[in-house]
Protein backbone atom coordinates (compact mmCIF):
# COMPACT_ATOMS: atom_id res chain seq x y z
CA UNK A 1 0.00 0.00 0.00
CA UNK A 2 2.75 1.86 1.03
CA UNK A 3 4.73 1.81 -2.24
CA UNK A 4 1.59 2.21 -4.61
CA UNK A 5 0.78 5.60 -2.55
CA UNK A 6 4.52 6.68 -3.18
CA UNK A 7 4.56 5.83 -6.81
CA UNK A 8 1.39 7.95 -7.38
CA UNK A 9 2.84 10.86 -5.83
CA UNK A 10 5.52 10.84 -8.73
CA UNK A 11 2.92 9.39 -11.58
CA UNK A 12 -0.38 10.32 -11.32
CA UNK A 13 -1.73 9.48 -14.82
CA UNK A 14 -2.69 6.31 -15.39
CA UNK A 15 -6.38 4.74 -15.56
CA UNK A 16 -7.39 8.20 -17.41
CA UNK A 17 -4.67 7.81 -20.53
CA UNK A 18 -6.27 3.57 -20.33
CA UNK A 19 -9.45 5.35 -20.53
CA UNK A 20 -8.36 7.95 -23.53
CA UNK A 21 -6.52 5.30 -25.66
CA UNK A 22 -10.05 3.14 -25.38
CA UNK A 23 -12.44 5.04 -26.60
CA UNK A 24 -9.76 7.02 -29.32
CA UNK A 25 -10.27 4.27 -32.06
CA UNK A 26 -11.12 3.65 -35.59
CA UNK A 27 -14.82 4.34 -35.20
CA UNK A 28 -13.90 7.56 -33.41
CA UNK A 29 -11.39 8.50 -36.21
CA UNK A 30 -13.49 7.58 -39.06
CA UNK A 31 -16.86 9.20 -37.65
CA UNK A 32 -15.46 12.69 -36.99
CA UNK A 33 -13.02 12.28 -40.73
CA UNK A 34 -17.19 12.11 -41.85
CA UNK A 35 -18.30 14.63 -40.13
CA UNK A 36 -15.61 16.98 -40.90
CA UNK A 37 -15.29 16.39 -44.46
CA UNK A 38 -19.70 16.55 -44.74
CA UNK A 39 -20.50 19.11 -42.37
CA UNK A 40 -16.75 21.18 -41.82
CA UNK A 41 -16.26 22.53 -38.40
CA UNK A 42 -20.29 22.80 -37.69
CA UNK A 43 -20.53 19.67 -35.49
CA UNK A 44 -17.15 20.76 -33.67
CA UNK A 45 -19.85 21.57 -30.55
CA UNK A 46 -21.22 17.99 -30.45
CA UNK A 47 -17.41 17.05 -29.92
CA UNK A 48 -17.03 20.11 -26.93
CA UNK A 49 -20.34 18.56 -25.42
CA UNK A 50 -18.66 14.67 -25.96
CA UNK A 51 -15.84 15.80 -24.26
CA UNK A 52 -17.64 17.56 -21.36
CA UNK A 53 -20.00 14.78 -20.59
CA UNK A 54 -17.00 12.29 -20.50
CA UNK A 55 -14.98 14.07 -18.08
CA UNK A 56 -17.86 14.18 -15.86
CA UNK A 57 -19.20 10.95 -16.18
CA UNK A 58 -15.68 9.31 -16.10
CA UNK A 59 -15.05 11.64 -12.71
CA UNK A 60 -18.22 10.11 -10.95
CA UNK A 61 -17.56 6.67 -11.63
CA UNK A 62 -13.76 6.78 -10.23
CA UNK A 63 -15.66 8.84 -7.33
CA UNK A 64 -17.96 5.61 -7.08
CA UNK A 65 -15.13 3.34 -7.03
CA UNK A 66 -12.89 5.06 -4.56
CA UNK A 67 -16.19 5.55 -2.08
CA UNK A 68 -16.97 1.61 -2.21
CA UNK A 69 -13.69 0.03 -3.15
CA UNK A 70 -15.96 -1.79 -5.85
CA UNK A 71 -16.03 -2.00 -9.20
CA UNK A 72 -19.00 -0.47 -10.98
CA UNK A 73 -20.86 -3.85 -11.76
CA UNK A 74 -20.58 -4.60 -8.21
CA UNK A 75 -22.17 -1.54 -7.20
CA UNK A 76 -24.58 -1.92 -9.74
CA UNK A 77 -25.56 -5.18 -8.36
CA UNK A 78 -25.73 -4.23 -4.56
CA UNK A 79 -28.30 -1.50 -5.75
CA UNK A 80 -30.48 -4.85 -5.22
CA UNK A 81 -31.73 -7.02 -2.46
CA UNK A 82 -34.05 -9.25 -4.22
CA UNK A 83 -31.84 -12.29 -6.08
CA UNK A 84 -33.45 -12.26 -9.41
CA UNK A 85 -33.37 -9.04 -9.92
CA UNK A 86 -29.42 -9.26 -8.92
CA UNK A 87 -28.67 -12.11 -11.41
CA UNK A 88 -30.54 -10.45 -14.46
CA UNK A 89 -28.79 -7.04 -13.74
CA UNK A 90 -24.96 -8.73 -13.68
CA UNK A 91 -26.50 -10.58 -16.75
CA UNK A 92 -27.50 -7.82 -18.45
CA UNK A 93 -24.30 -5.98 -17.80
CA UNK A 94 -21.87 -8.95 -18.32
CA UNK A 95 -23.32 -9.26 -21.77
CA UNK A 96 -23.85 -5.52 -22.89
CA UNK A 97 -19.73 -5.09 -21.66
CA UNK A 98 -19.00 -8.46 -23.75
CA UNK A 99 -20.20 -7.56 -27.07
CA UNK A 100 -19.38 -3.93 -26.56
CA UNK A 101 -15.54 -5.05 -25.91
CA UNK A 102 -15.92 -7.65 -28.99
CA UNK A 103 -16.71 -4.84 -31.39
CA UNK A 104 -14.64 -2.86 -30.44
CA UNK A 105 -11.69 -5.18 -30.18
CA UNK A 106 -12.38 -6.45 -34.07
CA UNK A 107 -13.19 -2.59 -35.07
CA UNK A 108 -9.42 -1.71 -33.36
CA UNK A 109 -7.66 -4.90 -34.38
CA UNK A 110 -9.13 -4.13 -38.39
CA UNK A 111 -8.32 -0.39 -38.57
CA UNK A 112 -4.72 -0.93 -36.89
CA UNK A 113 -3.85 -3.84 -39.65
CA UNK A 114 -5.39 -1.48 -42.19
CA UNK A 115 -3.18 1.62 -41.14
CA UNK A 116 0.09 -0.61 -40.77
CA UNK A 117 -0.13 -2.05 -44.18
CA UNK A 118 -0.90 1.43 -45.77
CA UNK A 119 2.41 2.72 -44.12
CA UNK A 120 4.25 -0.62 -44.53
CA UNK A 121 2.99 -2.23 -47.72
CA UNK A 122 1.98 -5.54 -45.93
CA UNK A 123 -1.23 -6.77 -46.51
CA UNK A 124 -3.67 -6.49 -43.89
CA UNK A 125 -4.43 -10.22 -43.24
CA UNK A 126 -0.41 -11.01 -42.59
CA UNK A 127 -0.46 -8.09 -40.21
CA UNK A 128 -3.55 -8.58 -38.39
CA UNK A 129 -3.29 -11.87 -36.29
CA UNK A 130 0.55 -10.76 -35.52
CA UNK A 131 -1.10 -7.49 -33.98
CA UNK A 132 -3.89 -9.75 -32.60
CA UNK A 133 -1.25 -11.85 -30.80
CA UNK A 134 0.61 -8.95 -29.69
CA UNK A 135 -2.56 -7.59 -27.92
CA UNK A 136 -3.16 -10.91 -26.71
CA UNK A 137 0.25 -11.47 -24.98
CA UNK A 138 -0.07 -8.27 -23.31
CA UNK A 139 -3.26 -9.18 -21.90
CA UNK A 140 -2.16 -12.25 -20.46
CA UNK A 141 0.62 -10.84 -19.23
CA UNK A 142 -1.99 -9.82 -16.32
CA UNK A 143 0.14 -6.62 -15.35
CA UNK A 144 -1.95 -3.88 -15.04
CA UNK A 145 1.67 -2.02 -14.88
CA UNK A 146 2.48 -2.69 -18.33
CA UNK A 147 -1.35 -1.79 -20.25
CA UNK A 148 -0.88 1.02 -18.65
CA UNK A 149 2.85 2.06 -19.36
CA UNK A 150 1.92 1.21 -23.14
CA UNK A 151 -1.65 2.96 -23.48
CA UNK A 152 0.40 6.15 -21.66
CA UNK A 153 3.30 5.89 -24.59
CA UNK A 154 0.27 5.52 -27.10
CA UNK A 155 -1.69 8.27 -25.97
CA UNK A 156 1.39 10.23 -26.25
CA UNK A 157 2.04 9.25 -29.25
CA UNK A 158 -1.47 10.16 -30.74
CA UNK A 159 -1.44 13.59 -29.17
CA UNK A 160 1.66 14.97 -30.84
CA UNK A 161 0.06 13.23 -33.92
CA UNK A 162 -3.23 15.56 -33.30
CA UNK A 163 -0.89 18.64 -32.89
CA UNK A 164 1.36 18.17 -35.87
CA UNK A 165 -1.52 17.78 -38.18
CA UNK A 166 -2.90 20.97 -36.70
CA UNK A 167 0.03 23.12 -37.43
CA UNK A 168 0.37 21.26 -40.97
CA UNK A 169 -3.16 21.94 -42.06
CA UNK A 170 -3.15 25.47 -40.39
CA UNK A 171 -7.07 25.47 -40.31
CA UNK A 172 -9.56 28.67 -40.08
CA UNK A 173 -9.55 29.24 -36.56
CA UNK A 174 -12.32 31.38 -36.47
CA UNK A 175 -14.66 29.00 -37.99
CA UNK A 176 -13.23 26.56 -35.74
CA UNK A 177 -13.83 28.42 -32.53
CA UNK A 178 -17.46 29.15 -34.45
CA UNK A 179 -18.23 25.69 -34.42
CA UNK A 180 -17.24 24.57 -30.70
CA UNK A 181 -19.34 26.95 -29.09
CA UNK A 182 -22.01 27.82 -31.19
CA UNK A 183 -24.85 24.81 -31.66
CA UNK A 184 -25.94 24.39 -35.18
CA UNK A 185 -27.67 21.18 -36.88
CA UNK A 186 -27.03 21.61 -40.72
CA UNK A 187 -29.32 19.53 -42.77
CA UNK A 188 -29.01 15.61 -42.65
CA UNK A 189 -26.15 15.99 -39.66
CA UNK A 190 -28.65 14.68 -36.68
CA UNK A 191 -27.17 10.73 -37.22
CA UNK A 192 -23.24 12.38 -37.95
CA UNK A 193 -23.94 14.09 -34.38
CA UNK A 194 -25.41 10.86 -32.17
CA UNK A 195 -22.37 9.00 -33.88
CA UNK A 196 -19.98 11.83 -32.94
CA UNK A 197 -21.44 11.20 -28.91
CA UNK A 198 -21.89 7.84 -29.24
CA UNK A 199 -17.85 7.01 -30.04
CA UNK A 200 -17.12 9.38 -27.09
CA UNK A 201 -19.19 8.69 -24.45
CA UNK A 202 -18.61 4.97 -24.34
CA UNK A 203 -20.39 3.24 -21.75
CA UNK A 204 -18.52 0.29 -21.15
CA UNK A 205 -15.15 2.95 -20.43
CA UNK A 206 -16.96 3.05 -16.97
CA UNK A 207 -16.26 -0.42 -16.26
CA UNK A 208 -13.16 -0.22 -17.26
CA UNK A 209 -12.05 3.02 -15.36
CA UNK A 210 -13.83 1.78 -11.74
CA UNK A 211 -11.94 -1.16 -11.91
CA UNK A 212 -8.60 0.19 -12.96
CA UNK A 213 -8.73 2.76 -10.35
CA UNK A 214 -8.09 0.45 -7.48
CA UNK A 215 -4.80 -0.82 -8.93
CA UNK A 216 -3.40 2.78 -8.75
CA UNK A 217 -5.19 4.42 -5.97
CA UNK A 218 -6.08 3.91 -2.20
CA UNK A 219 -9.15 5.27 -2.24
CA UNK A 220 -11.48 8.55 -1.37
CA UNK A 221 -8.18 10.35 -0.01
CA UNK A 222 -6.95 9.82 -3.42
CA UNK A 223 -9.57 11.37 -5.01
CA UNK A 224 -7.86 15.07 -6.22
CA UNK A 225 -4.99 12.95 -7.63
CA UNK A 226 -7.88 11.25 -9.71
CA UNK A 227 -10.13 14.02 -11.26
CA UNK A 228 -6.55 15.53 -12.36
CA UNK A 229 -5.33 11.92 -14.10
CA UNK A 230 -9.14 11.93 -15.64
Amino acid sequence: MTEKRERSKFSIFGPGMIITASFVGPGTVTTMTQGGAGFGYSLLWAVVFSIIATIALQEMVARLALVTNEGLGEAIRDIFNHKLLKLITVWFSMIAVAVGCAAYISGDLLGTSLGASYLLGIPENYIAPVIGIVILLIGLSGSYGLIEKVMTVLVLIMGVIFITTVIVIQPDFGAVLKGAFIPSIPNGSLLTIIALIGTTVVPYNFFIHASSIHERFNGIKDLRIVRIDT
